[in-house]
């Protein structure tokens, strides 16, 4: 891999770590499973997006930071990663309650 190909690949595995511990928080303030439904996990993503909406409009003025985008882009990948998690919990348990019928 050339040296650049290694900087990206060390930058992502910070930026997964990242992501990684803003779940663990996400699950320490709200418990795991959470019993959103699926309007529910588009509210709270589309909440967390424009937040870092808010924060890209405010760069491009010179009024933002990066640490703020960061923290905000963070946000929306650990919701994301979420509802991921709790998709492939809801459909397992459906497909248990299916089998158990």
């Amino acid at each position: 891999m050339d040296n650049m190909g290694e900087i990206i690949a060390a930058e992502r595995q910070k930026i997964f770590g990242m992501i990684n511990s803003e779940r663990t928080r996400q699950d320490q303030k709200w418990g795991f499973p959470q019993l959103n439904n699926f309007s529910e996990w588009g509210s709270i993503l589309a909440e967390e997006t424009g937040e870092l909406c808010k924060e890209l409009n405010d760069m491009q003025f010179s009024e933002g930071s990066r640490e703020r985008i960061t923290a905000e882009a963070i946000h929306v990948a650990a919701v994301a990663t979420s509802i991921i998690e709790h998709l492939e919990i809801t459909f397992a348990l459906k497909e248990d309650l299916k089998k158990s019928r």
